[in-house]
């Protein structure tokens, strides 16, 4: 509305990408009439339909306002330099690497399952309270493959502390067009269904 400044309100909550904050926002003003947004919608609005979760109601996605890469990192001791080398060396030692990502339900952990599911592997995933415990345990080598933000990562590929295989997407990422896209591996990776 315009004249109306809007209220932003940054909380927490998982189960993509903050349903779970929306929720608690929308029942808390539940007499007022209000517009709520969440961080990933992109990925809500594809994956739910939001009966799951009561009042939500997803009626149209918003413009995007920003994007952030999401990236697939292992530590330097795997012994692997991209999406493909992943593939390959995770079936032939099933069972033998987990990759962490910032909880249970966050864009991260499903672009790690996405990947799971189109790519043939059993990474299992190893949910953590956020991505900097994850990258922490990989750079410890307690964890072989973290799913994480671009942002995240970057600062770690210069110093050689962690390998970026692929940006998890269907397109390179602009101003890092040497990280391959896992698409370009994963023949659809990172198309959501219209």
């Amino acid at each position: 509305v315009r004249g109306v400044p809007p209220w932003i309100a940054l909380t927490a909550g998982a189960l993509g990408g903050g349903a779970i904050s929306k929720a608690r926002f929308e029942r808390a003003f539940a007499d007022l009439d209000v517009d709520t947004s969440v961080a990933n919608g992109k990925l809500l609005a594809g994956a739910f339909d939001g009966s799951w979760l009561g009042r939500i109601e997803v009626h149209a996605l918003a413009p995007m306002l920003a994007e952030a890469g999401i990236m697939a990192v292992v530590h330097p001791s795997i012994p692997v330099a991209n999406a493909k080398e992943l593939i390959a060396y995770d079936k032939a030692n099933p069972g033998k690497l987990n990759f962490g990502s910032g909880g249970n339900g966050t864009t991260t952990h499903l672009a790690g399952e996405l990947f799971n599911q189109m790519a043939g592997t059993k990474l299992t995933h190893v949910p953590y309270k956020g991505a900097g415990p994850a990258i922490t345990d990989l750079m410890a080598n307690q964890l072989p493959v973290a799913i994480v933000a671009l942002d995240t990562s970057m600062r770690l590929r210069v110093s050689k502390k962690l390998k970026i295989l692929a940006i998890m997407g269907n397109q390179r990422f602009p101003g890092q067009s040497d990280i391959p896209a896992a698409a370009e591996t994963v023949n659809g990776y990172g198309r959501l269904p219209t």
